[in-house]
């Protein structure tokens, strides 16, 4: 007895079987079809316009502090300086605020940058 056997006379090597797992296969894929479309699709809802509205007429704010541990009349020099930039070009410091604060007022002030 050979110890090779003839790969038409094992059971799964039948036509019919073959052409059932292979259908087999494609009933699976064609019915998760809509699964998957309905996973993967996008659905695009519509934006309120009342809150993109109130999005669009917000005005952005940007505080900012600088400390400044020097005399008196340094900072008042320092503002001086930047309200004089804030003038001459406006719209580029539109939402800034900056606050100049001296020695005395550095630990005190909340937001204050050493």
């Amino acid at each position: 007895m050979s110890p090779l056997r003839d790969p038409s006379l094992l059971f799964y090597q039948k036509d019919g079987l073959r052409r059932s797992i292979i259908a087999a296969y494609w009933i699976v894929i064609f019915l998760s079809l809509p699964l998957w479309w309905s996973t993967t699709s996008i659905k695009r809802l519509s934006l309120s316009s009342s809150r993109l509205l109130g999005q669009t007429q917000r005005r952005l704010e940007l505080p900012i502090t600088i400390c400044l541990e020097s005399d008196i009349s340094f900072v008042a020099d320092v503002k001086r300086a930047l309200a004089q930039l804030a003038s001459e070009d406006p719209r580029m410091w539109q939402g800034i605020s900056v606050d100049v604060v001296g020695q005395t007022d550095c630990g005190t002030h909340p937001s204050a940058v050493r």
